[in-house]
């Protein structure tokens, strides 16, 4: 291994010349800030010494040691133990009473990779300074590898050499701070301090990781049960079901009773989903306000990685929020009172644009509304969130290279007993295969990627069954959509 020697000086950074830290007029308040701030430690390839021997760093120590009353800035962390890994003794020597000066405990100097394994193992100090170019098989990166995979003890690299290949090297070793030589006194303190800060963070935020991961395996372990609990019951339910069917073939009183029956456990199930999509948003509010505490109070110990990490978090649960919450309302549709009441469709319809009036301006979507629009007897609430949702989906899939996005909605008038309402876009339009399935809960066409839960469509045809009408689409690929509906004109 190729040695290096080493040479220490004291350096103003306001003027060239060497300070002589021996002269009494150096002992002065000012003088003595003035070395705790401009004491520069340096390495060259071999100790040298001064003419008339005796390191050349003896006389800054000895110095600072007469200087009473005379201390290094204070530190948040004094009292914490550092192991000094270095091969020159000047330097470890001089190192030492900075650290000692500064409140630190120095639990011991070596001076080779061998020996700061050891020793580490012996004392586990709280921190390392590890000097790279060492004395020994082990230079000071291959000895801080294996006190990174032995130990929890934070390093920093003190050295004469800044090469990318070096630092590249040392950072797979996971450093707390890579210093070269000759280092500011000020930088190294506060590196330091901000190594311990650091350190002591990252332990509670695993001591709370661990804690939280316990809680929610808990968690998870307890709904588990009841869930399999809930599907054990539900499974016999189901058995119990085949058998009263059965049991109906034999007579029409029979066949009437089980009819009651089911209609009772198909209530159960609705209120069965209600439940658990409302047990699921506890841990999201939970989920949600971690993820913010973490972006407000700790975003700048994160880095840009980090920081867009957790803004996924918040993205994805934002996202399952919206879905829970369209489940909840397809849930709440078997369950609603028929409060009918007449209902003028224009209104109604211009309210619903007035909703989604920002989503139709992003996309300078024109909404086109049949004049002489009927007065039906329905549910208000439902039916603007029918014409909503389909008003919407039109608009999702309207295309972005559509120079002239369009949406018309109107009636015909040609059925006795129902009116048939229609949507109308000049989108994207919708393959033939997908006609049915777009209904279905959860429906994605093919590929495509677009914003939503793929529930409004599910939601919508539950709404207009529960009025007793029905609702299909008529649509060819790059010739939009048309979404008809039907609504009865009595109302009942």
């Amino acid at each position: 291994m190729t040695t290096l020697n080493r040479q220490a000086s004291i350096v103003n950074p306001q003027s060239s010349s060497r300070l002589d830290c021996r002269s009494p007029a150096r002992r002065h308040p000012a003088a003595i800030e003035g070395l705790n701030r401009d004491v520069e430690v340096a390495e060259d390839e071999q100790p040298q010494e001064r003419q008339g021997g005796g390191n050349a760093l003896e006389p800054v120590v000895k110095e600072k040691r007469k200087m009473q009353g005379a201390k290094y800035e204070v530190n948040l962390m004094s009292g914490n133990r550092i192991l000094i890994v270095e091969d020159n003794p000047g330097v470890a020597d001089y190192i030492h009473t900075v650290l000692t000066d500064s409140g630190y405990d120095v639990s011991g100097i070596v001076a080779s990779g061998e020996e700061a394994v050891d020793k580490v193992k012996e004392l586990l100090p709280d921190m390392v300074l590890m000097d790279i170019d060492l004395a020994g098989e082990l230079n000071g990166i291959e000895a801080a590898a294996q006190i990174d995979a032995q130990f929890d003890i934070p390093v920093i690299y003190l050295t004469g050499y800044s090469d990318d290949l070096l630092l590249q090297q040392a950072k797979i070793t996971k450093p707390y701070g890579y210093l070269v030589k000759p280092v500011n006194l000020r930088e190294l303190i506060a590196t330091i301090e901000m190594t311990f800060y650091r350190h002591q963070l990252e332990k509670r935020l695993k001591e709370s990781s661990a804690k939280y991961r316990q809680q929610l395996e808990s968690l998870v372990k307890d709904r588990t049960a009841e869930l399999t609990k809930a599907n054990e019951q539900l499974q016999r339910e189901i058995d119990e079901r085949k058998r009263t069917e059965e049991a109906l073939q034999e007579s029409n009183l029979r066949l009437k009773e089980a009819l009651v029956e089911l209609d009772d456990k198909n209530k159960e199930l609705e209120s069965f989903v209600y439940i658990v999509s409302h047990d699921l948003k506890a841990p999201l509010v939970s989920l949600t306000g971690f993820a913010s505490v973490l972006l407000n109070n700790y975003k700048e110990y994160l880095d840009e990685t980090g920081q867009l990490y957790l803004s996924r978090i918040q993205t994805n649960v934002e996202q399952m929020g919206r879905l829970i919450q369209d489940l909840l309302e397809l849930s709440k549709i078997g369950q609603m009172v028929n409060d009918y009441e007449s209902v003028d469709v224009t209104k109604i319809i211009r309210e619903t644009i007035e909703t989604l009036e920002i989503q139709l301006k992003e996309k300078g979507t024109e909404v086109i509304i049949q004049e002489d629009l009927p007065t039906i007897i329905c549910n208000r609430v439902r039916i603007k969130q029918v014409f909503e949702n389909l008003v919407s989906n039109a608009n999702k899939f309207i295309g972005e290279d559509n120079s002239n996005p369009r949406i018309e909605i109107g009636c015909h008038n040609n059925q006795e007993e129902f009116f048939e309402f229609f949507v109308k876009d000049n989108g994207i339009g919708i393959q033939k295969e997908y006609h049915e399935k777009v209904f279905e809960l959860f429906a994605r066409l093919g590929n495509l990627k677009v914003e939503g839960t793929g529930v409004g469509l599910a939601i919508v045809k539950k709404l207009v069954e529960s009025h007793r009408g029905k609702i299909w689409v008529d649509s060819e690929v790059e010739k939009g959509a048309t979404f008809y509906f039907t609504l009865p004109k009595s109302g009942t």
